[in-house]
């Protein structure tokens, strides 16, 4: 991942599950891409912010 695809994930992350970026930043590569991938599977099973 390309430090700008990156830090527009992280950015996404924390605004989906409303976590400070340092969260992020301590994870591992793998735990990161899981959370992304949950965040992409519930957007488009249309599941919304509240």
């Amino acid at each position: 991942m390309e430090p700008a695809e990156l830090n527009k994930a992280v950015s996404d992350l924390a605004w989906w599950y409303g976590w400070p970026p340092e969260v992020m930043y301590r994870m591992t590569l793998a735990e990161f891409n899981g959370w992304l991938e949950q965040a992409t599977r519930q957007i488009k099973a249309g599941y919304v912010k509240s």
